[in-house]
């Protein structure tokens, strides 16, 4: 007796392409420690999602404040069919690491339920002015309520092993809502240049022999650092930062 195949609506091809999406990866369970795969998947949907931001969107972020920038990238990404239905990867809100006194939560966290690891992304809002240059690679003399002082910086938190803890890259994202993009690209690669920290006798978050990697896309570029732990006071794995320059101006 034959066996009889039954037409499948072609409303349901989405549905058709996640289950044999889900077979392959039942089949190749290596994915699941393929970071590389993973990685360069994330970084096509970022770059993706910027090249299709429009004019007016553009318009509307310039004027907005950190948080709506976030929420806005955050929902562009869930509403991608082919980000969540098709490659099964979320947005999770989870604690950044293991250091309770460090607690925060990432700003963007891209993880699915066939990879073991994830990818966590800081945002900051980038104008002409140093402060917020120092805000995205590393301020030194930042100040609590309390007046105190104490070192931070978007790049800053991966180089401590704070954000992507253990992990072999990270990334950051840029919000540029004014002033002019070349300047500001180039201030953010001279301060990630000039990096050098230092944490029980130990020197480190200097670029690496891979030093920055300028791309094909001039809002897009990679540098690699040394790293330490400076809650535990262990030297860890180098890590590559993808960095992000969304321009809305």
């Amino acid at each position: 007796m034959g066996i009889a195949f039954v037409k499948i609506k072609e409303t349901y091809q989405k549905e058709l392409e996640a289950l044999s999406t889900i077979a392959k990866i039942a089949v190749n369970r290596e994915l699941r420690d393929k970071d590389d795969f993973w990685e360069e998947l994330i970084l096509n949907h970022l770059i993706f999602l910027y090249n299709n931001i429009s004019t007016s969107q553009k318009q509307m972020l310039k004027t907005s404040n950190e948080r709506t920038i976030k929420e806005f990238i955050r929902n562009k990404l869930e509403t991608n069919d082919t980000f969540t239905a098709k490659h099964f990867l979320i947005i999770d809100l989870e604690a950044q690491n293991r250091h309770s006194e460090q607690l925060d939560f990432y700003d963007i966290k891209i993880k699915s339920s066939h990879w073991n690891s994830y990818f966590s992304l800081e945002c900051k809002c980038l104008d002409n002015s140093q402060i917020s240059i120092r805000e995205y690679v590393y301020n030194p003399n930042k100040t609590k309520k309390s007046s105190e002082k104490y070192e931070d910086g978007g790049v800053y938190r991966f180089l401590i092993n704070k954000y992507s803890t253990d992990k072999k890259f990270g990334g950051m994202i840029g919000f540029i809502r004014n002033g002019d993009f070349s300047q500001i690209k180039n201030s953010i690669v001279n301060k990630i240049k000039k990096i050098e920290l230092l944490s029980n006798n130990k020197y480190f978050g200097m670029l690496e022999k891979e030093g920055i990697i300028e791309t094909d896309n001039p809002f897009y570029f990679q540098s690699n650092h040394s790293r330490y732990d400076i809650s535990e006071n262990r030297e860890c794995e180098p890590i590559k930062i993808h960095h992000f320059l969304f321009d809305f101006c």
